[in-house]
């Protein structure tokens, strides 16, 4: 099974919004690019994104927004830390 990450990168890229280059320094690491076709998403995407923000976040302060924000950005680094360890051993 692929990472989620790298199957959606292959399907952007199958669609042409970004171009994969690896490192001519170091063949590990990857490089990823919008295309114009992809820049051309922001006005669409852009509008949408700030939407989504507004009715999910209604009727909470900013202070809330926030805390949300912190908690939610520490549970993605867990995980991601948790993620780690297990590929070491694997």
């Amino acid at each position: 099974m692929e990472p989620t990450t790298f199957a959606a990168m292959k399907a952007m890229e199958a669609l042409g919004y970004i171009k994969r280059r690896q490192s001519p320094e170091n063949k590990k690491n990857m490089y990823v690019y919008l295309t114009p076709q992809g820049r051309s998403l922001q006005k669409k995407l852009v509008p949408m994104a700030e939407q989504t923000n507004q009715v999910s976040t209604q009727g909470l302060s900013a202070q809330q927004v926030q805390a949300t924000r912190e908690v939610l950005l520490k549970l993605l680094e867990n995980l991601a830390a948790d993620e780690g360890q297990w590929s070491d051993k694997g």
